[in-house]
């Protein structure tokens, strides 16, 4: 029974902290250091790995349900324990789960910078529209919200192009 409390309480944890790390990662203009301070703040060892591992997975623009990444997270982390038991070496391990994690966030806000610099030429371009609606939800997209935007991203660099060309056969007459 006690188990079962304690990986109920871990499994909310979990869920909570990746919740508020994607926000923090989506809407705000932050440094990993901020989020290593306000999530790995007095955290040793084995939850600071556990932190890592969300923080790399809350930073991915891979379009996931908060389910998968749910899952992902616990899947990473039962593979950085393995590595752990196999090792005997926890530290190095954790050291490696944060640069991942670092890694990720970094690749993220690139991308995300690039994105924002695009909407000013083209707020109608895929890339655009995701970082739009990364800020709106507060995270990344999800599969149906990423197929959705790729559609009409499309369908109006369509009409854009038409009238594009309407515009400039209009000009030569």
């Amino acid at each position: 029974m006690i188990e079962r409390i304690k990986e109920f309480l871990e499994n909310r944890m979990i869920r909570s902290v990746l919740k508020k790390a994607s926000a923090d990662i989506f809407t705000l203009r932050i440094d990993f250091e901020y989020l290593e301070t306000k999530y790995c703040k007095n955290k040793k060892n084995i939850d600071k790995l556990l932190i890592y591992t969300i923080l790399e997975i809350a930073s991915q623009r891979t379009p996931m349900s908060s389910e998968e990444k749910f899952n992902k997270v616990q899947n990473f982390y039962i593979e950085y324990l393995q590595l752990i038991i196999e090792s005997k070496q926890s530290s190095s391990i954790i050291e490696i789960a944060g640069l991942r994690a670092k890694k990720q966030f970094l690749e993220t806000k690139v991308e995300r910078e690039s994105a924002e610099e695009l909407m000013e030429y083209d707020k109608y371009s895929f890339t655009s529209i995701q970082y739009r609606m990364e800020q709106a939800s507060k995270g990344a997209i999800t599969q149906e919200t990423y197929n959705l935007i790729k559609k009409q991203s499309e369908e109006l660099s369509n009409i854009n192009n038409k009238i594009m060309k309407l515009n400039i056969e209009k000009n030569k007459n």
